[in-house]
């Protein structure tokens, strides 16, 4: 399972940094996404904490990446 946030660019009508979260495994293809208003530490933990509730199949490695 790839996990990756990523910055959303500001738009005229919002008013706060937003983020998107993804989650894609890279055997099925299978995505899920969330958008959250922090990249923080608790949010990501709540991110991962739902993927796992979500897939249809049991994670078995995390992988994340830095940009």
């Amino acid at each position: 399972m790839h996990i990756g946030i990523k910055h959303l660019p500001l738009m005229p009508d919002v008013k706060q940094n937003r983020y998107l979260y993804m989650a894609i495994d890279r055997t099925t293809r299978w995505v899920y996404m969330e958008i959250r208003l922090s990249q923080s530490s608790k949010d990501a933990q709540a991110f991962i904490k739902r993927v796992a509730e979500k897939a249809p199949f049991n994670i078995q490695t995390v992988l994340s990446s830095s940009t």
